[in-house]
């Protein structure tokens, strides 16, 4: 584990590059003059202050910084997102943060020798915040925004001057606006992901607190909001996906998608309900929970898992490793130790959780000082390890420190970066390994098979429940089990597998339509 940092403050985003070449690129932004940073970017932000955004380059194992390049300010704005163009012109996107005025979305093309060609704006009166961007196929821009305007390129807005609406905005490769659309309803609505799709239009996927106009099926006080939008920005579909209680998120990032391959994606976002769609939390879990779902192309459930414990656990990143597991990180806001959690250290800790391809656990890690730490960025590597970083404070108190974590920093906050790979799972209870057994097919739709791999005749036991908890199937066997399932209700199943040890393990089955 090693640290990056300077006299003042730093941060690492989640915004990774790939390259070509197979190396990759992670975002930096630093306030130091001086330091363990680069500081040769430093400059004059728009609007005021002093700072620098830049990228390190790694080789495609994450062990070597091949180079270090300044990140565009931009020529009257942030500059958040960056995309090369097939001439060598890169499009950059950002906020216009002006004192005393709203934001409004910027956009700027730029030569290879970094001429700016054009700067573009758009926005209305109100804030228009900038949540995440895909890029089109023919080389334009979905632009995701919360906004509260009613006027300008925005022109509608749904709720009250408080609550946030979501405005996609399409534009060209020359920046030019397409169309916009509006979505939520009359409670507050934020965008937090956007992935292009095959037929030219786009998903969004967000938090919705309304339960009317584009929003209409919310099942709680806010719930996991996904919608469809064709190549024109007509709305083709929306689900909200949640409890009764709260889900999604907040005003936090921690809503994030990944293409499955088949047309569908699997999204982790929180949630605090026990019901609705949620059917797989601790009852110990008095606070939000990492929440993985898949679903498919519809964004029809799956199957949905969570991960947390007492308190507070709130995510904000994943990625999906080369061996189709799944890396999520965030923070754990509680001192308390139980369910998943089987280590504090301050009043945040980094949280990382490893689940395989069905979403089922397989580890988790807690590392942080006795201040406040969290995961800010996770990306997978072609060894089958992932790099997370994040953010740690300065502390003079003497406290617990995770093994390994950087003991000091270099001024208010530093960087860490880490390489994490699979191994045993650390919690106190005994746990029967993923590795240790399969079941196949998933999904199946007349025959399940589950199979041993240890190569002995010891007795397991077996459960198999269904979504809502009841039991479905039981029984003992040994080395093999093959169970007819043709006439089971479609649907996701738990099948929980005990040695005579009392090891545990556990995962999921769909039962398919027949």
């Amino acid at each position: 584990m090693g640290s990056i940092g300077g006299n003042k403050s730093e941060a690492v985003f989640d915004r990774v590059y790939n390259h070509n070449d197979g190396t990759f690129s992670i975002h930096i932004g630093t306030a130091s003059t001086a330091g363990n940073i680069n500081t040769s970017c430093l400059g004059t932000f728009p609007g005021g202050g002093s700072g620098s955004f830049f990228y390190q380059q790694y080789n495609a194992i994450g062990t070597t910084v091949l180079t270090e390049y300044c990140a565009s300010i931009g020529s009257s704005f942030y500059a958040e997102y960056y995309y090369s163009q097939t001439n060598g012109d890169t499009l950059f996107v950002g906020m216009r943060d002006t004192a005393g005025s709203s934001d409004d979305i910027a956009i700027e093309r730029r030569s290879a020798s970094g001429t700016v060609l054009w700067t573009k704006y758009y926005g209305g009166t109100g804030s228009d915040g900038l949540a995440n961007v895909a890029r089109a196929a023919d080389g334009g821009l979905f632009i995701a925004v919360g906004t509260n305007s009613t006027d300008g390129d925005v022109g509608l807005h749904y709720g009250s001057g408080f609550d946030a609406d979501i405005w996609i905005l399409r534009v060209d490769s020359n920046g030019n606006k397409l169309w916009g659309k509006v979505l939520g309803g009359s409670g507050s609505d934020l965008p937090r992901d956007i992935k292009a799709s095959p037929d030219g239009g786009c998903y969004v996927f967000g938090v919705t607190a309304s339960s009317d106009h584009d929003a209409v099926g919310m099942k709680g006080a806010s719930d996991l909001y996904i919608v469809k939008l064709d190549s024109l920005g007509q709305k083709e579909w929306h689900r909200c996906l949640g409890g009764t209680a709260t889900d999604g998120c907040g005003y936090d990032l921690g809503i994030k998608a990944i293409e499955d391959g088949q047309g569908g994606f699997y999204v982790i976002n929180r949630t605090n309900s026990h019901d609705g769609d949620i059917q797989r939390r601790l009852p110990l879990d008095d606070g939000p929970d990492f929440w993985l779902v898949h679903i498919d192309s519809l964004a029809n459930l799956i199957w949905e898992s969570t991960f947390g414990g007492p308190g507070w656990q709130v995510p904000s990143v994943f990625c999906r490793a080369t061996d189709g597991s799944f890396w999520m990180g965030g923070q754990n806001l509680s001192s308390l130790t139980g369910g998943m959690i089987d280590a504090t250290y301050g009043m945040t800790d980094s949280w990382v959780v490893h689940a395989d391809s069905l979403g089922n656990f397989i580890n988790q890690r807690s590392f942080g000082n006795n201040k406040e730490d969290q995961i800010d960025m996770i990306h997978p590597l072609s060894d089958g390890t992932v790099l997370a970083g994040g953010r740690y404070y300065y502390t003079t108190s003497p406290g617990p420190t995770s093994p390994e974590f950087p003991q000091s920093t270099e001024g208010e906050n530093d960087i860490f970066l880490t390489r994490l790979g699979p191994q045993t799972v650390s919690i106190r209870d005994k746990v029967l390994e993923a590795s240790v057994w399969e079941l196949y097919p998933v999904p199946g739709k007349k025959t399940l098979h589950i199979r041993i791999k240890r190569g002995n005749k010891e007795k397991y036991n077996l459960v198999i429940a269904s979504a809502l908890g009841s039991t479905t199937f039981k029984t003992e066997f040994h080395d093999k089990l093959d169970l007819n399932i043709s006439l089971w209700q479609p649907g996701v199943y738990t099948v929980t597998l005990t040695d005579i040890s009392g090891n545990t393990g556990t995962k999921k089955m769909v039962v398919a339509d027949q």
